[in-house]
Formats: structure tokens, sequence, C-alpha cells
């Protein structure tokens, strides 16, 4: 049974959305829906699939079930601590590229500040305007 027939089949157990096939080495399949896996036989139906994942503690002639699920569980939060570490990584070299940059942009606005400035100064002294405040 593929992997989509079999979340199909399921799809009322949650967790089923994320449910994983694999293999044993005895040519067994391994179904793993959240932190229950259960060793399958060639002969196991759904029914004894869906009884072995809901009580675990029931053994069925052609099932095999391992609640803890650690070592799936480790991988997983290994895989998604070495994501977290390699987005912070980005976030930091994105950080310093936007200060890099807010720092240009902070530069370029005092230019045009002081060319603003110039520029009224110069045509005021075009004009005739420019005054110590005293009387003209």
């Amino acid at each position: 049974m593929s992997v989509s027939e079999l979340r199909q089949a399921f799809k009322d157990l949650p967790g089923s959305e994320n449910l994983i096939v694999s293999y044993a080495d005895n040519g067994n399949q391994i179904i793993q829906i959240g932190d229950k896996s259960v060793e399958v036989g060639p002969m196991a139906s759904n029914d004894e699939i869906r009884l072995a994942l809901q009580n675990p503690f029931i053994r069925t002639e052609n099932t095999k079930v391992s609640v803890t699920g650690a070592k799936f569980l480790a991988e997983q939060i290994r895989t998604q601590l070495a994501a977290a570490k390699a987005e912070l990584a980005t976030a930091g070299t994105d950080m310093a590229a936007a200060m890099t940059e807010l720092q240009d942009t902070v530069v370029e606005a005092k230019n045009q500040v002081k060319a603003v400035k110039d520029e009224t100064a110069d045509l005021k002294a075009a004009l005739g305007l420019n005054s110590n405040g005293g009387p003209a």
C-alpha cells in the first residue's frame, strides 16, 4: 500500500498527514504516525494497523508497536536546530547588509540637506537677502 493510500486510510488519526513509511531489515514496513510506529507484516490489515496505533498495548498477530519514537524525535530536533542556525546566520548577514544600507542612506540624506542649505544661501546672496539681522 502506498503512503498516500495509507494517509487516506488513516486520515481520521491525529498526525496522519505526516505519516511516514520505512522498511525494517526483515522486509516489513514500519508505519509511523506522530510518536508511534508500527512494524507491519505483509498480512496486516488496515484494521490491525489502526488498532495497533490507537492501542499500543494491545498486540495483534501481524503488528509490532514502538511508542517512544525517540529516534525520530531526535532526528526532527536535529534537523530543526540546523535549519534555525542556518536561518540565524542568514539573518545576521542580512542585518549587516541592511545596517550598511541604512548608514549609506543617512549619509546621502545629510548630503542632500547640505546641498539644499547651500542652494538656499546662494539664492539669498543672488537676491541680496543676506543680512546679519540688523537694519537694512
